[in-house]
């Protein structure tokens, strides 16, 4: 498989179980303070050698050796550099690093700030809900929350309150990304959708994993939850162990972009103080994830040796349908694939499902997969471009035209 370090945006892996590259692994092992077993010289020099081959490129992004870093690979840096900072390097030296970091920093507190305020909306309205991946974790077991670059603000709210958040988000001129979706098939079998407002956008969800559809773990999240503090809002996130569950599934899943950030957050949730194993266990085993999640292990151990406890991995590796997963998470053919989405898919999600539930919930999986386009049929297409059809007459309507646009609709084009 090509490495998924540079110049991969494109580059779709084949198989979920993917490596770290040669400089990923280096950049988790600096941004860790990870020693690598073979490793020549000082700390320091490793950083050394690091800045003399950064370059940023006019566009904005990172360049090594010559070639593009991936969007993925690169988040690593404002965590490197925050460690850098210790290595008496002279800022001629460490000066990219440092405008990175300091780039990354000041994004996040704009980001918090906004997240702060979505969130307090919500409370305003009646909705608690509970801050998920970077947006929680550069605040709980990161040096800075600008040592952890996000792209969005996830927040879980519990299934029961998706009717007032739609209410909200409709009264502040905003869109969430499942309209077109039936109200049940959405709520049983999606986990999260984008919301896009006037002045922001954040992903809801409404159920923590992606590959299962029970609701019930999610119970527990919010017996306990961490405080934390987003720009001028209070607001709160699930335990540690249970953002070690959630990070592991996540960053496991098949991604075009590289997603190896999940292992610093793996690696620094294991090292949090207030990280509870048992806890860590039972909630892995009761969402039957606890082989995927010791596959995921297998990795993290291989980037930051002794991270985990022994007696953690014999609890885990037989919990779940492993191979049945597995093979789930591989691409190839269309027809192979379509048959993972559908059958393999499906039966992954129910894991803790009745066999009478299952055979009577299938119809309605079906009829979801194909409205939603994971699975792709003529009369799927059809709908689909029927119902945005319907979405763009609703706009010109709701919107009228200057003079100029309205010439340009009825005019072909040149």
């Amino acid at each position: 498989m090509k490495p998924v370090g540079l110049s991969s945006r494109e580059v779709r892996p084949g198989l979920f179980t993917w490596q770290p590259d040669p400089l990923q692994s280096r950049l988790l092992q600096l941004g860790l303070g990870v020693a690598p077993s073979s490793a020549d010289g000082t700390e320091a020099a490793r950083f050394e050698a690091l800045c003399d081959e950064l370059v940023v490129v006019p566009s904005g992004e990172v360049s090594f050796q010559g070639a593009r870093l991936d969007w993925g690979t690169a988040r690593l840096l404002p965590l490197v550099a925050w460690r850098a900072r210790g290595s008496d390097l002279p800022s001629t030296k460490t000066q990219i690093l440092h405008g990175l970091l300091g780039a990354a920093m000041l994004a996040r507190r704009v980001q918090d700030a906004t997240a702060g305020r979505i969130v307090g909306e919500l409370a305003d309205h009646g909705v608690n809900c509970l801050v998920l991946k970077g947006a929680a974790l550069g605040h709980l077991v990161y040096p800075d929350p600008g040592t952890r670059p996000m792209s969005d603000t996830d927040l879980l709210v519990r299934p029961e309150d998706l009717d007032r958040v739609a209410a909200w988000v409709a009264s502040r001129g905003g869109r969430i990304g499942f309209d077109e979706l039936r109200q049940v098939d959405r709520r049983r079998f999606r986990h999260s959708a984008s919301v896009t407002l006037p002045d922001g956008e954040f992903d809801l969800h409404w159920r923590l994993l992606h590959d299962r559809f029970d609701v019930h773990p999610d119970r527990v999240l919010w017996d306990d939850p961490l405080p934390i503090r987003l720009g001028s809002v209070d607001a709160f996130t699930p335990r540690t162990a249970h953002h070690l569950v959630h990070a592991i599934v996540h960053g496991m899943r098949l991604n075009e972009l590289s997603p190896v950030r999940w292992i610093a957050d793996a690696a620094l949730l294991a090292a949090a103080p207030d990280m509870d194993w048992d806890a860590f266990v039972v909630d892995a085993t009761r969402r039957g994830v606890g082989a995927l999640i010791a596959r995921g292990l297998v990795i993290l151990d291989g980037v930051a040796p002794g991270a985990v406890p022994d007696s953690v991995w014999a609890r885990l590796s037989d919990n779940g349908p492993d191979h049945l997963e597995m093979w789930c998470r591989q691409t190839g053919s269309r027809p192979a694939n379509a048959l993972r989405y559908s059958v393999g898919g499906y039966l992954v999600g129910t894991t803790n499902w009745s066999v009478r539930r299952r055979l009577g919930t299938w119809p309605g999986y079906l009829r979801y997969i194909v409205d939603a386009g994971i699975l792709t049929t003529r009369g799927g297409r059809t709908r689909r471009r029927a119902r945005a059809a319907v979405a763009a007459g609703s706009a010109i309507i709701a919107e009228p035209l200057s003079p100029r646009g309205r010439r340009r609709l009825v005019s072909p084009p040149a």
